[in-house]
C-alpha cells in the first residue's frame, strides 16, 4: 500500500476513535443496549462528509500513484478511479419516508435522514433502518393467548411454537365508599379529583371497592422521533439504548406493569374504574418520562381491567338490586296508602252508621218520655242481644254497666205504676 495513503487510514482511524471516545460510545464494541447517561447521543455529520471526501481523495490519489489500467471506449483509465466508482454507486442507498434511517461511520453516529438518497460506501459507512410508523405494545400480546393455569401443567404454545403468556395480575385495595381518597397528581399536590367528586361516581354498595386481585392489560404506542437539533433525543437515541422493537416491548412492559403494581395497590378497582381516563393520563405520562431518551414519543397508553365473570354479574346486578329496591320502596308505599285510605273509609261509614243509630235512639227516648234516662235504651239492646244469642261479640265494658244490668232490665220490663 502506498505510505501516504496508510498514513491518512492511520490518522483517520485515530480521529475516529477519539470521537467514538466523546459521544460516549464503546471504543472497541458495538453500542450498547443501554447507554451510559441520559443525554442525547452525539451526532458528527461532518464525519460522514469528511468520510466521503477522504474516500474519494484516496482512490483519486491511488489512481495516479498506481500504474494499473483498464481500457474505457479505447481510452486508459486508472484502475483505482474505476474501482471507487464502483464502490460509491454501490453504496448508494434510497430511503422512503416512511422510513428512518441512521448512518454509522466507523461506528460514529453522523446523520439521520428519511425520504432521500445516501451514500453508505462499503466498510466504511453502516447504515440502519426503522419504519417511521408506531410502535405498538400489547400487554398481554394476544389475549387469545393467555395461559390462566398453574406452572405445574403443560404450558401451551402456539402455532410457532411460542409459549402462552402469563396474564398481568394486579393486586386492588379494598376501601369503604366514606373513606375515598382523592386522585393526586405525581407531585403529590396538585389534586386531579376531589374524594367528594369520586364518591358521586360510586355507588355505595359497588362490589368493586372490595379488595380483590384482577387481570389487567395495557397499550402503548411508541413513535421513533426524527432529530431535529444536535441535542436532541431521536434515531440514534432509540438505536444505541433499545435497539429493536422485542426489547423495546419488553422493557415497555415491565416498566408498564410495575406502574401498575404501585398505583393500583392503593386504591379499589371502584376507584380506578371511576378515573379512568386521568389513570391514563398519569400511565402516558410516566413512560413517556421514562422513555425519553430512548428518542420516542408516547402519544397513546391505556389501560384495562379484565373483569372475572363472577365479579362482571355482581356488577351487573347492581342496577336490578337499585331497581328492585325501589320498587319494594313504592310498593310499601303504595299498600300504606291503600290500608290508609281503607281505614278512613271504614271509620267514616262506622261513624255514620253510629250518628244514624243515635238519632234513631234518641227519637225512642223521646217517644217513651225518657229521654233524661239514655241507659235504657242500652240495656234493651244488651238484652235482646242476649235473648237472641247473637252474643258472640258483645262486650260489655266498665264494672258500672254490668252491676246496672238488671236493675235496667227490671226498669224496662217490670210492671208500670198504677197497673
Amino acid at each position: 500500500m502506498n505510505p501516504q495513503i496508510a498514513r491518512l487510514i492511520a490518522v483517520m482511524n485515530e480521529l475516529m476513535r477519539r470521537l467514538r471516545m466523546r459521544s460516549g460510545l464503546p471504543v472497541t464494541s458495538a453500542p450498547s443496549l443501554a447507554g451510559p447517561s441520559f443525554d442525547p447521543i452525539k451526532t458528527y455529520p461532518w464525519v460522514y462528509f469528511l468520510a466521503l471526501v477522504s474516500l474519494a481523495g484516496a482512490y483519486y490519489f491511488g489512481g495516479l500513484y498506481n500504474s494499473k489500467t483498464v481500457t474505457f471506449f479505447g481510452q486508459a483509465v486508472p484502475l483505482f478511479w474505476v474501482l471507487g466508482v464502483l464502490h460509491f454507486v454501490s453504496g448508494l442507498r434510497v430511503i422512503n419516508r416512511d422510513t428512518i434511517a441512521g448512518i454509522l461511520v466507523l461506528g460514529i453516529p453522523t446523520i439521520e435522514v428519511s425520504g432521500f438518497i445516501v451514500l453508505v460506501p462499503m466498510g466504511l459507512c453502516t447504515i440502519f433502518t426503522y419504519q417511521l410508523g408506531p410502535i405498538d405494545v400489547r400487554v398481554p400480546t394476544d389475549p387469545a393467548k393467555v395461559w390462566r393455569g398453574t406452572k405445574e401443567e403443560d404450558w401451551p404454545k402456539d402455532e410457532k411454537g411460542v409459549l402462552f403468556e402469563e396474564p398481568v395480575r394486579v393486586p386492588f385495595a379494598g376501601r369503604e365508599h366514606k373513606d375515598i381518597q382523592p386522585l393526586m397528581a405525581a407531585d403529590g399536590v396538585t389534586v386531579l379529583r376531589s374524594a367528594d367528586d369520586i364518591k358521586k361516581l360510586i355507588h355505595a354498595n359497588d362490589p368493586l371497592l372490595m379488595r380483590g386481585t384482577q387481570e389487567v392489560s395495557f397499550y402503548v404506542r411508541l413513535v421513533i422521533k426524527s432529530r431535529s437539533k444536535r441535542d436532541e433525543y431521536g434515531f440514534f437515541d432509540f438505536f444505541v439504548r433499545v435497539r429493536d422493537y422485542d426489547t423495546a416491548h419488553d422493557q415497555v412492559k415491565e416498566l408498564g406493569i410495575a406502574k401498575l403494581f404501585e398505583e393500583f395497590g392503593k386504591v379499589s378497582m371502584a376507584e380506578v374504574q371511576a378515573n379512568l381516563e386521568l389513570y391514563n393520563k398519569i400511565f402516558e405520562d410516566h413512560l413517556s418520562k421514562l422513555v425519553a431518551s430512548w428518542g420516542v414519543d408516547v402519544p397513546t397508553a391505556k389501560v384495562s381491567i379484565q373483569f372475572t365473570k363472577t365479579l362482571n354479574e355482581s356488577i351487573l346486578g347492581i342496577p336490578k338490586a337499585e331497581a328492585d329496591r325501589q320498587s319494594a320502596i313504592r310498593k310499601a308505599g303504595g299498600e300504606k296508602t291503600k290500608r290508609k285510605l281503607e281505614g278512613e273509609g271504614d271509620a267514616a261509614a262506622i261513624k255514620a252508621k253510629l250518628v244514624a243509630k243515635g238519632d234513631g235512639q234518641k227519637k225512642q227516648l223521646v217517644a217513651l218520655g225518657l229521654e233524661d234516662k239514655p241507659e235504657i235504651i242500652i240495656a234493651a239492646e244488651v238484652a235482646d242481644s242476649i235473648a237472641s244469642g247473637n252474643n258472640e261479640k258483645l262486650v260489655v265494658l266498665g264494672a258500672d254497666g254490668i252491676m246496672n244490668l238488671p236493675a235496667s232490665l227490671a226498669k224496662l220490663f217490670g210492671p208500670k205504676k198504677g197497673k
